[in-house]
């Protein structure tokens, strides 16, 4: 959803058999703020093990930032798809002119420890691969010369949405607030350790329309670490990302919220 795939620039940077139906084809489009005119998006997931994937999911964005002082408006657009045992994820923003273009992309498998991602693409001026060898137990990083071994459970910067949103869809209410999760995050060319905290039921008014979602925050990395992330996930969406909010200590800040959904291609 999104340094978080450099963390001032991207924003997405969150949040799978046939053996379950399809959802009907429908599109969310920008609301009154109605929550009842929103329809739901939490049947027809596809489980494994304790993970629930949505078969696909189209979500625009309106995105709002703040850079030095200078504030601005752009759109961007995540595309997931699940089939059969496998996953492929999108993430395209455009912004203005002074900051550029960005895609991501983030393909693998799907299996009951949730998302194994295979390979990590991150075009922002120029293009570097992430090769993940889940059978052979490591990574190579976009312009390593040697690879790094391969974590439990490691996510790319743009998996770990999904992955995070796949395990809430497994849960069964009550939600276990304050409880925490540790994942290790694959960037283009570093290996990172997050920590999310489970935090609250938030409801949001989005573009979209209202919701309810519930709120994840990434503890600081480090004792220095300044950077805030936090992530919503509405279950009645599918416990897609609905809102991701990155802040920095001086202020700047991108924040990326739903404005449509599309539930088939």
């Amino acid at each position: 959803m999104f340094h978080l795939i450099d963390m001032k620039i991207m924003t997405c940077v969150f949040f799978k058999t046939a053996r379950v139906l399809m959802l009907a084809s429908f599109t969310f489009l920008p609301g009154t703020h109605a929550t009842a005119q929103i329809p739901t998006l939490n049947t027809g997931l596809l489980q494994f093990g304790a993970y629930k994937f949505n078969p696909y999911a189209q979500l625009e964005y309106q995105l709002q930032g703040q850079t030095h002082g200078l504030n601005y408006n752009a759109k961007a657009q995540i595309t997931w798809k699940a089939t059969g045992q496998t996953y492929n994820a999108k993430f395209d923003i455009k912004l203005p002119l002074f900051l550029g273009t960005r895609s991501q992309l983030s393909e693998g498998q799907l299996s009951e420890q949730g998302i194994k991602p295979l390979v990590f693409i991150d075009r922002h001026r120029k293009s570097q691969t992430v090769v993940i060898d889940q059978e052979g137990g490591h990574v190579r990083l976009a312009e390593a010369s040697s690879t790094i071994p391969l974590e439990k459970l490691h996510q790319d910067a743009l998996s770990v949405f999904f992955q995070i949103g796949g395990l809430l869809a497994g849960l069964v209410e009550p939600y276990p607030f304050a409880t925490t999760l540790k994942l290790p995050v694959l960037m283009a060319q570093t290996n990172e350790h997050w920590t999310f905290r489970l935090d609250a039921l938030d409801h949001l008014k989005l573009p979209l329309g209202d919701v309810a979602a519930l709120k994840v925050q990434r503890l600081p990395r480090s004792p220095s670490d300044k950077q805030k992330l936090t992530v919503w996930f509405s279950p009645s969406l599918g416990f897609l990302p609905v809102r991701i909010l990155i802040e920095e200590e001086n202020r700047d800040q991108v924040d990326q919220r739903l404005l449509a959904l599309r539930s088939s291609p």
